[in-house]
């Protein structure tokens, strides 16, 4: 699990994990936290 905030702190845009959820790539869990998506495994 990856929190919103920790990929502010490394410059990951919010736009770009929408796409990534988009894709599959990551899951939103809830309001912040994110996890791999069932593409990515």
């Amino acid at each position: 699990m990856v929190r919103m905030a920790e990929f502010t702190e490394i410059g990951v845009h919010r736009r770009y994990l929408a796409c990534l959820c988009e894709e599959g790539l990551l899951d939103k869990v809830g309001y912040g936290p994110y996890r791999a998506g069932q593409k990515a495994a």
